[in-house]
């Protein structure tokens, strides 16, 4: 025992007081409080030993809960006041922590599982080793809990079980009849696809983007409410993998979130298991009431795999819109801004996959945005920044996208440039304003109702060009990789220009021309070369409204 504590602490790195209790005493509906402060008011000594006292729970029928604080001297403990086979709580403060570890490296010997009466030793011994050290130990006796019934010799199976089923279930079950807030019908939710435009990678970095929404690719989430029952699969939460034969499930939304802080998540599952331990985290702390219902989650998703198309952060937005939907929260209780946000931290708090704002706010709002990134202002509101609708219909027409079969993982990418960045690299510091810059002379020239189209996509296929140029300065062609070269260099051979369309993978291009006298041409070359070489090619369909709102 005394060796998985040493192992959870040496893995957790636990800094505040650790407490071990049986299981049964969590589900004590009559002593609540009474035990919480036992177990959490005493702080001021290093050691606390919870001792059931059956003598005195005996004669205190009419006693829910008494204690009598004793000291662990060495008297105490060899006149038997100390019963180790009645302990049934253990609490080690912070600072003594260290002292397990001295404790099972000398006593190697009586840690084994195999042995009932070594465990025994091992507290025994534990006692003493404490009283050796002259250590500030206490002993609470508790006298009389009903749930203490469950230690009695005698108590069969079918006792033990039904009085914990009842408890439990008492809990869940509230009432006969299906709740008012009870959906039967299923709720499928999109998010597309994003390009970047102009300005990234500057997003990451207190800068400004233009991004826009394509409908080519999107992930699809499909919530299935569960069917009202009696039981606690009312509140089950299930993910349901396609290539997969292993479901995920826990309880409820509440036990999936206590799992995720204390367990992590699973590689297959993490997105869904992040994105609801986030939304449920941010609703309790906001005062969102969500009813008890769980449901079943499957997903599918065309987005390429990491090509710089923002196929996983775009998986944990439909999720997101199917969970606002399902506990019938609005866009005016958890501003667009906020969803944002909240879907970075799934990524970048929760998951550590190095990621910005840029793609989060554009799946969330849709369309396309123009997005400042200043610090000061992110600063002053919570880490949201200044997010302004740019209408469609003013992208120059003929984008397309190209992306790599055999793509590399693009969070990887960002690595260096960022620890230069916060190092204060002054040419890396100046590459993000230039980026920015780029951003803000699209979006201005955009919407300068006195520029012709033609004009504006010989501004915007030149200002894109300019984007690459600065990233393949500041990265680096071997970090860039000579796949991603390849995919840039045909385009402006036939008279397009090219960037990323994220962090590498996939490329957008436009004619660089005011004239289309050639395009048609030589847009029927650039694709053969392409698929040549193993890229593929697809003109870009800026999602509309039907496509936001589905």
């Amino acid at each position: 025992m005394f060796a998985d504590i040493e192992l959870v602490n040496r893995v957790k790195g636990c800094v505040n007081s650790t407490i071990m209790v049986q299981a049964e005493l969590l589900f004590d509906s009559y002593n609540d409080t009474s035990l919480s402060q036992l177990l959490f008011d005493n702080d001021f000594v290093k050691f606390i030993f919870f001792n059931d006292n059956d003598e005195t729970s005996k004669q205190n029928k009419n006693n829910i809960i008494s204690t009598n604080l004793l000291d662990t001297t060495r008297e105490s403990y060899q006149d038997g006041t100390i019963n180790s086979t009645n302990l049934i709580a253990y609490a080690f403060h912070s600072s003594a922590l260290y002292l397990i570890e001295e404790y099972t490296s000398k006593n190697k010997r009586i840690v084994n599982i195999n042995d009932s009466n070594d465990s025994f030793d091992c507290i025994e011994n534990f006692i003493k080793f404490m009283i050796n050290k002259s250590l500030s130990t206490k002993m609470i006796m508790i006298s009389y809990l009903p749930l203490f019934k469950w230690k009695d010799p005698f108590l069969t199976l079918k006792e033990y079980l039904s009085f914990f089923k009842s408890l439990f279930v008492d809990t869940i079950i509230i009432q006969k009849d299906p709740p008012p807030c009870h959906q039967s019908a299923s709720i499928t939710t999109r998010s597309y696809a994003r390009i970047g435009l102009m300005g990234n990678p500057s997003d990451g970095f207190y800068g400004k983007t233009i991004s826009l929404l394509i409908s080519n690719f999107f992930a699809e989430i499909t919530l299935i409410p569960n069917k009202f029952t009696h039981t606690q699969e009312y509140s089950k939460i299930e993910f349901l993998h396609f290539m997969i034969t292993t479901t995920f499930s826990f309880l409820s939304i509440e036990s999936l979130s206590i799992l995720s802080f204390t367990e992590g998540y699973a590689n297959a599952n993490r997105l869904f298991q992040a994105t609801c331990k986030v939304f449920f985290v941010y609703c309790k702390t906001n005062n969102f009431t969500l009813h008890k219902q769980g449901f079943r989650l499957c997903y599918e998703t065309n987005i390429p795999r990491q090509v710089g198309l923002s196929g996983s952060s775009a998986i944990i937005t439909a999720l997101w819109k199917a969970l606002m939907k399902f506990y019938r929260i609005g866009n005016d209780e958890i501003s667009l801004a906020m969803q944002a946000k909240l879907i970075l931290d799934v990524e970048l708090i929760e998951l550590g996959i190095n990621a910005g704002l840029q793609d989060r706010v554009i799946q969330s709002f849709g369309g396309v945005m123009y997005m400042d990134f200043k610090k000061e202002f992110m600063e002053k509101n919570g880490g949201i920044g200044k997010y302004i609708r740019v209408p469609n219909e003013l992208i120059p027409r003929g984008l397309w996208i190209a992306y790599e079969g055999n793509p590399s993982d693009s969070s990887k990418i960002h690595n260096d440039v960022r620890k230069r960045f916060e190092a204060g690299d002054k040419k890396i510091a100046d590459a993000m304003i230039q980026f920015a810059s780029f951003a803000e002379q699209t979006y201005h020239f955009l919407l300068d109702s006195s520029i012709q189209q033609a004009t504006k996509r010989v501004k915007l296929a030149k200002l894109m060009n300019m984007n690459f140029n600065l990233r393949q300065e500041i990265y680096g062609n071997k970090t860039i990789g000579k796949n991603n070269l390849k995919m840039i260099e045909l385009p402006r051979k036939f008279g397009f220009a090219a960037k990323f369309t994220g962090s590498g993978g996939a490329i957008v291009g436009l004619w660089e021309d005011d004239s289309d006298k050639d395009m048609i041409l030589n847009v029927e070359k650039l694709k053969n070369e392409l698929q040549k070489e193993g890229f593929v090619f697809c003109w870009v369909k800026i999602c509309d409204d039907k496509y936001e709102k589905y």
